[in-house]
This record gives structure tokens, sequence and C-alpha cells, in this order.
């Protein structure tokens, strides 16, 4: 039913207009065919919370609204009360039992990452939330407005270039698609490229200022994707992008330390994942055109590879030598730091 809707709605849009119109169209084409076609149902906010008790709940809810008119009223109102508390607390004690034995069930069939994330959901644990951030001067933010401009300075800052800048950047004109004919025209994105990248989105992740999640584009069916390329290709060509894909909202996570210093939270940031499938096509190019330059030592970041492997071979050699004589040990290892952080000056100083 969302992939009908969907296709009638994008067969009805008109791409003569401006690139942020044709993203726009996109964007509201899919959030209309999301509101038609699934229906408004109450969600619990607790993830144990039965219907039966939801309905109690209502029931409590109307119950309140007229207690005031007489005592039996009011009676019924305190008897409803006691009953959803009851059944509440049955629910979440039915609940937390179901959820202990998946994490049994998962670890007896090897599915560790399915029990630790139960686990970690039955452990988690509430933190609360604070407004108060120190700026660069040490003076806390006051208002809202210097909260913002605080952490924008600071994010601002995680991205400046320390590295050799435009020289080690190659044109995008020159990256082709990876595995690309000779005869393909290589100035434009290709369809597979596009199809590729939808199917490789990650599931169950929260979507960006648009409300779009991956799930969406990904049951959007052929249309769909013949409408992104479309989009992909006019940002490709006119060197632009939607400013939707530019915007992002910023979630603040607490680590240890002063919750006011904005050093003490990691951040993760959620864009559209209509810009992510534009990202992901340019990531593939890229690292189509890096692979011959890495060098075959280099292992992280990399397909099909992993640093287990040398990790577990760098700390064999290091017992070893740390066994036969402590000092050579410290001295080999204090040179080694030494050389790499000279090749890194000398690759970015």
């Amino acid at each position: 039913m969302y992939q009908t809707n969907l296709e009638n709605n994008l067969n009805s849009i008109q791409t003569n207009g401006t690139l942020e119109e044709h993203a726009l169209k996109i964007r509201n084409s899919i959030n209309e065919a999301i509101e038609v076609s699934i229906t408004n149902q109450r969600v619990a906010k607790k993830p144990w919370i039965s219907a039966e008790t939801l309905k109690l709940a209502d029931e409590k809810r109307k119950a309140k609204q007229t207690k005031h008119l007489n005592q039996n009223l009011n009676e019924k109102y305190k008897e409803l009360c006691k009953k959803v508390k009851k059944f509440a607390r049955k629910d979440k004690e039915g609940w937390i039992e179901d959820q202990c034995k998946e994490i049994q069930e998962g670890l007896q069939v090897g599915k560790s990452k399915q029990a630790y994330n139960l686990v970690k959901l039955l452990k988690r644990k509430y933190v609360s939330k604070l407004n108060i951030i120190r700026k660069k001067d040490g003076k806390i933010a006051q208002s809202k407005e210097d909260v913002l401009q605080t952490w924008t300075q600071y994010c601002s800052g995680l991205y400046e270039d320390i590295g050799g800048g435009e020289s080690f950047v190659k044109d995008l004109e020159d990256i082709t698609p990876p595995d690309c004919d000779d005869n393909t025209n290589t100035n434009n994105i290709l369809l597979s490229e596009i199809e590729n990248a939808i199917d490789k989105l990650k599931k169950n992740k929260s979507p960006g200022t648009d409300g779009i999640t991956a799930e969406m584009l990904q049951a959007g069916g052929k249309q769909l994707v013949s409408n992104i390329h479309e989009l992909c290709n006019r940002a490709w060509k006119e060197e632009a992008i939607p400013d939707d894909w530019g915007r992002s909202i910023l979630i603040p996570i607490p680590k240890k330390g002063d919750l006011a210093e904005c050093s003490n939270y990691r951040t993760i940031s959620l864009i559209n994942h209509t810009g992510k499938v534009m990202l992901m096509v340019l990531l593939n190019r890229l690292k189509h055109q890096l692979e011959p330059f890495l060098s075959e030592e280099q292992a992280g970041f990399r397909k099909d590879r992993s640093t287990v492997q040398q990790i577990l071979i760098l700390r064999l050699l290091a017992e070893k030598a740390k066994r036969n004589d402590p000092m050579v040990w410290t001295i080999n290892w204090l040179s080694y730091w030494k050389k790499y952080m000279e090749n890194l000056d000398q690759q970015f100083g």
C-alpha cells in the first residue's frame, strides 16, 4: 500500500524547478505516502505496557474528568488508579521474564549481539539532562542561543583541516565508479550505484531532519530509486546539494567527567538518509581510487580486513621481547613511536 501511494505521488512530480524544489517534492511525497498508509494507533511509552493496561489507562483518564461530580465517581476513579498500577506492575514483571528468556536463548544459539542489546536495555539507566554548558572563556552559557552557539563553535573545531589541504584532494570529475565500463559516461551517477547504496543503508537507525528512515527508502520501489537517481545526478552536475542534506540533528551523549564541558560529550549527527545515499556513492568511488595507494600493512578501515591479527602479532612479539630483555623492549618501542610521529609530520606537517 505504501509503495503504491508513493508511486502515485512521485508520478505527479515536475522536475523543471530548482534542485531544492526537486528534493522537497520527493521528501513530501514520501511523508504523504507514509501518513496515508499507516493507521494512527496509540503506542505505549514503555515497552512492557499491554493493550489491556492502555485501555484501563484511558478509562482512568475519562474517570478523572468526572470524579468531582459525586462520591461514587470519585471511588471509581480511585479503583481504576489501583487497577492500572497493578496491571502495569504485572506487565513489567512478565516483560522482564520474557527478556531474560530471550537473552538465554540468544546465548545458547550464538546470537550474542542480540543478547547483549537486551541486557543493555534492561540495565539502561536514566541520565539527567544538563542544560549548563561552559563557553571557551569559562563562563556559563546563560540563554538557549548561547548554548547553541557554544555547541556550534565546539563542533566546528572538531572538523578543522589539520592535513595538507586541497593539494591532497583529487578532482571529483576524475573519480569513476568501481568496475566501470570504458564506454560508460563517468560524469553521471549510475542507477546501479544508487540501488546498491539504498540496499546497504543500515536499518533501525534514527532519521534526520526530514523524518525519513532507511526502511522507507528501501520499501519505496523502483520509482523512488529512479527519482533519487535523478536528484543525485542533478546535485552532481550542478555541484550543489539541497539544504536538507547539509543539516543534521546533533545528539550529545554524556561521558565521564564534568558535563558542563562540551568535550565530555560524544557527539552524534543524524543526517538525512537521502543524503546518505549520495555520500555512500561518493565513498565507494573514493575507496576504488584510493585502494592502489594503500600499503599492504594497513588493515584498519579496509574491506575484508581487520587489525585483530596485527594486534595479536604485535602483542606476542612484545611479550617475548619483554621476557628476554625489558630494556631493549622499552627502547624499541620508543624508537618505533618516534618514527611513527616523524612520518605523520612529513605527510601532514
